[in-house]
């Protein structure tokens, strides 16, 4: 799919009936998903307008009896009000980092979000590429089956940011932060980031459910 024409139709949804469902299969559709919905951020902002995705697994028809069912990942998207309010920044002492590889195993990335989560952490996951950014998005579906009894939400807002790794300058890199502020969905969180380098980023907030 065309990055800047998914992101339009997206932002004409969520401007029409405030909602939108996409469904990746496969790292590359997931990781154009999660780009489409960072562009889509920024076409909203003039709207004063923000959105909100949450990840989910289904299951949907095989292509052969061999394999009747696959796997994929569902993002249910709603949109809310904007917060102009992106001055503070979170310092190293108010952040943990999580390193998503493409090899990572998603449920215990899944587990250190809802262990953050939990504790009313801030918390940086960084995934560079299509196959670390689909694990990284399939422990954010995790991460939330594993908060239903604690009754918490997590919700993500990408965002393209800069990544320096050492010495060399990295434009594909995806970025996923964790923020706390407990919030209703639909409510619109401070980014609370840096700037400065360029990627993809997810900031991820925690809701009462």
């Amino acid at each position: 799919s065309n990055t800047h024409g998914l992101a339009g139709a997206i932002s004409k949804r969520l401007r029409d009936s405030g909602s939108v469902q996409m469904v990746g299969l496969g790292p590359a559709s997931v990781n154009q998903a999660v780009k489409a919905l960072a562009v889509s951020r920024s076409f909203l902002r003039h709207d004063g307008l923000e959105l909100y995705a949450t990840p989910e697994f289904i299951h949907i028809p095989g292509s052969d009896v061999d394999q009747p069912q696959r796997s994929a990942l569902r993002f249910n998207v709603l949109s809310g009000s904007l917060c102009d309010d992106s001055s503070a920044e979170l310092t190293p002492e108010e952040t943990s980092q999580i390193r998503v590889a493409s090899n990572s195993k998603p449920s215990l990335a899944a587990g250190a979000i809802a262990k953050r989560a939990r504790e009313g952490k801030h918390c940086l996951v960084v995934a560079m590429g299509p196959n670390s950014v689909n694990q990284a998005i399939k422990s954010i579906a995790i991460a939330r089956t594993y908060l239903e009894d604690d009754m918490l939400e997590v919700r993500f807002r990408p965002r393209f940011i800069h990544v320096d790794l050492g010495s060399q300058e990295v434009e594909s890199s995806t970025e996923v932060k964790l923020l706390d502020p407990s919030q209703p969905p639909g409510t619109a969180l401070a980014d609370g980031v840096s700037e400065g380098k360029s990627a993809l980023e997810m900031l991820i907030s925690i809701a009462a459910l």
